[in-house]
């Protein structure tokens, strides 16, 4: 049974409170995302960046940005060390500086949002980026300037690692690994060396070398090449555990594992709109249009639901 416990509004804030009132106000926001975050607190971000958290013990409602100059990006919900992992832009810096801190739920019991400050040390501007890997316990921080990409231990914010490489441009996380890619590199006889991984290699033309590395001390596993295919049209490339998934316009899915270099083709494959990996089971889903398809890592389909239309995605609304 589903039963309606309480509805709250953003509203304009005074004194860092903000009371429950009546959802008929001309100054509510679009609500974008909701965060369940303990028994007693639930927290709330808008489309226009404002963050608050709604006390459900006392129906209290509590602003989380600092002043009115701080737009948050986004909030993610730490359990490793229960707290809140915020990102957010000033408008005095053209929301062009990243910011990030920690908001513990302790903080929250005792009306404090003003958090603990992270990697201060280091500029994060655009395009710049921080990607929070809760699966690994990781955060990744992209940094242009310094040309590298900095890896740091989720539950205690210390820096674990720096990825420092002149021709790395992505990195792709699963369950334990990283996978490094370098630039395309036509040049023969070029040599590359990394920091942190072996990759020291003779690039063949039209290839992208790669590594990967273990997440947790960012010590190298292997180091290979992708050759690219000149006359079709890339569509894309994941990673799944020690497996490649690369899909070229009209041709079949390469399943490819780097560790044996054995190669698994699933033919009349859609490129999807997203895809959710489950590592442990070793299988993953692609959905497209409100279907999924559930593949084990051979390429063999689970599961088509008999085709049935899922889910549905709600048209954005232009407010």
């Amino acid at each position: 049974m589903i039963e309606l416990l309480h509805n709250f509004q953003t509203l304009p804030a005074k004194n860092n409170k903000m009371t429950c009132q009546n959802p008929s106000t001309a100054n509510s926001q679009l609500i974008s995302e909701i965060i369940v975050l303990s028994r007693q607190f639930i927290l709330a971000r808008t489309e226009k960046g404002t963050c608050f958290t709604f006390n459900r013990l006392t129906h209290e409602t509590m602003l989380v940005n600092k002043n009115e100059q701080e737009t948050i990006r986004s909030a993610f919900h730490n359990m490793v060390n229960n707290s809140i992992f915020i990102v957010s832009v000033k408008h005095r810096d053209f929301s062009s500086r990243m910011k990030c801190r920690s908001v513990s739920l302790e903080d929250l019991r005792q009306g404090r949002t003003k958090g603990r400050r992270l990697f201060k040390n280091f500029t994060l501007q655009y395009p710049d980026f921080v990607e929070v890997d809760d699966l690994n316990r990781k955060v990744v921080t992209k940094h242009t300037v310094d040309k590298c990409f900095r890896v740091w231990d989720l539950g205690t914010y210390e820096m674990l690692y720096v990825l420092r490489h002149d021709y790395l441009f992505e990195f792709k996380i699963c369950n334990g690994v990283m996978l490094l890619m370098y630039e395309y590199l036509n040049l023969r006889n070029r040599a590359l060396s990394s920091d942190n991984s072996s990759l020291n290699m003779v690039d063949p033309p039209n290839t992208m070398p790669m590594s990967i590395i273990n997440v947790n001390d960012g010590k190298p596993i292997t180091s290979f090449f992708y050759k690219q295919k000149e006359d079709q049209e890339f569509e894309f490339l994941e990673q799944y555990n020690e497996k490649l998934l690369v899909k070229y316009k009209d041709q079949p899915l390469e399943i490819k594992n780097v560790l044996t270099n054995q190669v698994v083709h699933i033919p009349n494959f859609q490129t999807p709109e997203a895809f959710i990996f489950v590592y442990e089971k070793e299988i993953f889903l692609a959905l497209k249009q409100g279907k999924i398809v559930i593949y084990n890592s051979n390429g063999q389909v689970l599961s088509n639901f008999d085709n049935q239309t899922l889910f549905t995605q709600e048209p954005a609304l232009d407010y």
